[in-house]
């Protein structure tokens, strides 16, 4: 598994996950490259046509991924 272009990509794709409006606002106000920031994983989800994708990608679905958070459309 590779690394993702922002080491606290991660952090916020979970933020995402859990529809943590709060603190996603605050990690991308301490953060701000973090828009731009893609996975570089090689490991599924990330291994065919999801492979660089970036938190928006992560706020549209991937249903290999799961189920979006109740409150998607605030994120």
């Amino acid at each position: 598994m590779s690394t993702p272009s922002n080491p606290r990509f991660s952090g916020a794709v979970e933020l995402v996950d859990r529809g943590d409006l709060t603190g996603l606002a605050a990690l991308l106000d301490s953060d701000p490259t973090l828009v731009l920031a893609s996975s570089t994983s090689d490991e599924s989800p990330y291994d065919g046509y999801f492979h660089g994708a970036t938190l928006l990608h992560h706020v549209a679905g991937n249903p290999i991924r799961g189920s979006m958070p109740p409150n998607v459309v605030e994120v």
